[in-house]
């Protein structure tokens, strides 16, 4: 999967790399990454109304706090979490294939994933899944635990059923 990251910037000690441009943040140039000092990279997936730079300021220190030197941020303006199943989800998706297609990429950051879904077995079943089939190591967290997230994790399906 060809996805074209035109802007990348450097904040609070993580390169940030997007598709769309952020007035808020200075342009820097990326480091050279090589196979024998390959970068550090997570990916992350913000779906929003109207707090897009609080999600992404908790995602970089996310990253940061985990020792990441960069992440990939894709952001999806948020539609109703009840009228979309995760399948749907444009840059999630989009995401997903990232994710598989890029060796460097071992960990998945989620502002909230309750933004993404109220329904974790959609979740898991249209993300979670996928994912861990083609990469079992791979790491998601959330900026809203401190441990990593772990779709059996019982507090965490309390956390995001609706009632």
């Amino acid at each position: 999967m060809n996805m074209v990251f035109k802007y990348s910037y450097f904040e609070n000690g993580v390169y940030i790399i997007t598709e769309e441009e952020r007035a808020d943040y200075q342009p820097a140039d990326l480091p050279c990454s090589n196979s024998e000092n390959p970068m550090k990279v997570a990916v992350a997936y913000i779906r929003y109304s109207n707090s897009l730079s609080i999600q992404e300021r908790e995602i970089i220190l996310k990253a940061n706090n985990n020792g990441f030197q960069a992440v990939v941020i894709l952001v999806e303006a948020a539609t109703s979490v009840y009228h979309k199943t995760s399948k749907k989800l444009t840059k999630l998706n989009q995401m997903k294939e990232f994710i598989l297609s890029n060796p460097n990429v071992n960990t998945v950051i989620f502002y909230d994933e309750s933004g993404i879904t109220r329904n974790v077995a959609n979740f898991y079943l249209a993300f979670v899944r996928p994912v861990k089939e083609k990469k079992p190591n791979i790491k998601i967290l959330s900026t809203k635990i401190a441990e990593e997230w772990i779709e059996n994790n019982t507090n965490l399906l309390v956390q995001n059923t609706s009632f």
